[in-house]
């Protein structure tokens, strides 16, 4: 402790940056598994080029940049979809995807 503060061990390589957007329930992070059920693909949360993008987890477009973050947003009312963990806690969604999605 320090301070009467208690100290935590933290990986930074599991440490998400936070993108600044949240759906209803959570704060959407870098290296969050995002799940579109009405499109049935799956995709992780990345930064490149300076802003967010989904990088599709499917055969013949994994890691293909389908749009930014903030797009999928825009269209959720016409395309919800859910966080369905992160690739660092979870990273069994990532062979999970590929599997069902024949990456």
């Amino acid at each position: 402790t320090i301070d009467n503060r208690e100290a935590l061990s933290v990986i930074p390589e599991t440490v998400g940056q936070f993108t600044g957007l949240t759906t209803k329930e959570i704060e959407i992070c870098e290296g969050d598994i995002i799940r579109v059920s009405d499109f049935d693909s799956t995709y992780e949360v990345i930064f490149t080029n300076g802003s967010f993008r989904l990088a599709h987890l499917k055969q013949g477009l994994n890691g293909y940049i389908w749009g930014t973050l903030e797009r999928l947003l825009d269209l959720s009312d016409k395309y919800p979809f859910k966080v369905i963990g992160n690739i660092y806690d979870n990273p069994e969604l990532l062979t999970d995807a590929c599997e069902t999605q024949k990456c």
